[in-house]
């Protein structure tokens, strides 16, 4: 559990046993609340990859690993198809910054 016995004892404190189940449940499925609600931005600047840039702050979605392999995957089912249709080769970093500006109408 993220924050170990200290973060259990925070959540546990004052709860019945069911209220516990229910947060343990929520913990180890991925949907209870860990960590930071929010993730601050590193900047658009030149030292930052093109397909992290952004300022300000960004919701922490909690991705769970299954989604995550599954949106690697889409990305690269994505680039194959893409590199099959055009004949030159497109730079995964450049095919990133892509693929999310047009999956979450970015720009």
């Amino acid at each position: 559990m993220y924050g170990g016995d200290s973060r259990w004892s925070e959540l546990a404190e004052g709860r019945a046993s069911a209220e516990l189940v229910e947060i343990l449940i929520k913990e180890l499925d991925g949907t209870g609340v860990t960590g930071d609600e929010y993730i601050t931005a590193k900047g658009s600047g030149g030292e930052v990859p093109a397909f992290l840039r952004w300022d300000g702050q960004l919701r922490n979605k909690r991705v769970s690993r299954r989604d995550c392999a599954m949106f690697i995957r889409d990305v690269w089912r994505d680039k194959i198809d893409v590199e099959n249709s055009v004949p030159l080769s497109t730079l995964m970093n450049s095919f990133r910054v892509s693929y999310l500006n047009a999956l979450f109408l970015l720009y």
